[in-house]
């Protein structure tokens, strides 16, 4: 039954209601109570078919409903429909590109707002980082837990440090000048090295010779690599009394080595190079006649007009460049 089926017309509602009959009831008490109960047993008996329509399996054909966004069709039933067919298209474009479709808030690392390009751009970080470690960089990158007699926080810095205190000991640089059976056994303390040492002591100790007094000094030497451009920051492997003296010398380098801020437990430095900055050489159009008369033959040339010559400066650099350095303390107590 249809909904349309359950409807009361105006019509039978007046055949059927009270005021269809006579004013005046002839019959007995029965019949005129039927009277009265006409409308009410029809309003029953259509109400049970309404609710029987709304129970059957194709009421939600009957049941009218706006369209909204991307669903069509003026039932209930017809709505549903086009759910049901925006789901399945959902899902095939899911199988078909499921991960560029599928949304992600961005994190540490990944700007993407999708699985497909996170997971790219992921990938593209991996390659990256795998690609950094293995360049002559990644000893840099990678870091490590300082350990007894190391106090650097990388790779690249603790085999400098480790370098640093084999090159002490095998080229003979003894900062306490004490002689032992190791020092002996690797050849670290000579008797040239030994007298060398002595002369050192001699020479430093020159400004206190007016009080018949040598002054004592601690000296640390060694080697590092340019850390980059700019100004970097050298840490002394064991720190001094006082301020030292130092020097950088770079190895074959076409420049030099700047410092500054020294303490006792390291010092800032920055390698320059000189170039040539600025100037520039301006230009003008004229015309050379080639012939004599009246109408010569003539061409066109350039010629310089101007010249505003360069100035001399620095500039830093990142090149990895190896550097010897020296530092001094005079009158400390090591």
């Amino acid at each position: 039954m249809t909904f349309d089926e359950s409807k009361i017309s105006a019509e039978k509602a007046a055949e059927t209601g009270v005021q269809s009959q006579p004013d005046a009831l002839t019959g007995s008490a029965e019949e005129n109570k039927k009277v009265f109960d006409l409308l009410p047993l029809l309003i029953i008996e259509r109400l049970n078919k309404l609710i029987e329509s709304l129970q059957a399996a194709n009421s939600a054909g009957q049941i009218g409903a706006d369209a909204f966004t991307n669903v069509t069709g003026g039932t209930v039933q017809e709505q549903l429909q086009s759910i049901q067919k925006n789901l399945e298209d959902y899902r095939r474009e899911v199988k078909a590109n499921g991960a560029g479709d599928v949304g992600i808030t961005p994190f540490d690392g990944v700007t993407a707002n999708t699985v497909q390009a996170a997971l790219e751009q992921l990938q593209a970080n991996l390659v990256q980082y795998i690609n950094t470690v293995k360049s002559e960089e990644g000893a840099g990158r990678v870091g490590i837990t300082p350990f007894k007699g190391v106090t650097a926080n990388t790779v690249q810095l603790a085999l400098e440090e480790i370098r640093r205190q084999i090159d002490d000991v095998t080229a003979g640089i003894i900062p306490d000048y004490g002689v032992t059976t190791i020092k002996l056994a690797l050849q670290a303390v000579t008797a040239d090295r030994l007298a060398q040492d002595v002369l050192d002591m001699i020479e430093a100790a020159e400004p206190a010779r007016s009080t018949n007094e040598l002054d004592d000094y601690t000296m640390e030497t060694g080697c590092f690599i340019n850390a980059g451009a700019g100004w970097n920051t050298f840490r002394f492997r064991h720190a001094f009394d006082g301020v030292p003296v130092v020097t950088v010398t770079p190895k074959e380098f076409n420049g030099f080595c700047e410092i500054k801020n020294v303490t006792a437990e390291g010092f800032l430095y920055c390698l320059r190079q000189p170039s040539l900055q600025g100037g520039t050489v301006a230009t003008a159009t004229g015309y050379i006649g080639s012939d004599t008369g009246t109408s010569p033959g003539h061409s066109q040339i350039t010629y310089v007009s101007g010249v505003t010559l360069p100035t001399f400066g620095t500039e830093t650099t990142a090149e990895k460049v190896e550097m010897d350095y020296i530092a001094i303390e005079f009158g400390g107590d090591e």
